[in-house]
């Protein structure tokens, strides 16, 4: 909430039966130290280049073929149920899918204790 607070969020709609979300925000904006929201980062100003093997351009084939070899490596060494760390986050917890392709670009693996994706890159076996 603070985060959402900092980017400039202000109206906040609670939803289903009570108050504790509501009363939670403004005891939040009552004690939190007033931060100004970041910049927004500047616009590309530069063209993303397109698909060129021969000149050494992006290869958005090679790019996903990388991915999926990512995810199969994964899919190879770590069973469902796998217990893992993940980066930022308090305790173990288990694989409950296979590693995919998430969003086009992202490889993903939803967790169990959590329920919710995380990118492979922020999970490792314990």
């Amino acid at each position: 909430m603070r985060y959402a607070l900092v980017q400039g969020a202000s109206d906040f709609e609670e939803l289903g039966p009570g108050q504790v979300l509501s009363r939670l925000v403004g005891e939040i904006k009552a004690t939190a130290p007033v931060v100004e929201p970041a910049p927004a980062p500047a616009p590309l100003t530069a063209p993303v280049p397109a698909s060129n093997t021969k000149t050494g351009g992006y290869d958005r084939q090679q790019e996903l073929a990388a991915l999926q070899e990512r995810i199969d490596a994964w899919n190879r060494s770590y069973p469902l149920g796998t217990k893992v760390q993940v980066s930022g986050y308090d305790g173990p917890l288990v694989t409950r899918t296979r590693a995919m392709t998430l969003f086009g670009h992202r490889a993903a693996i939803y967790l169990d204790g959590y329920n919710g994706y995380f990118d492979l890159n922020d999970v490792r076996p314990v």
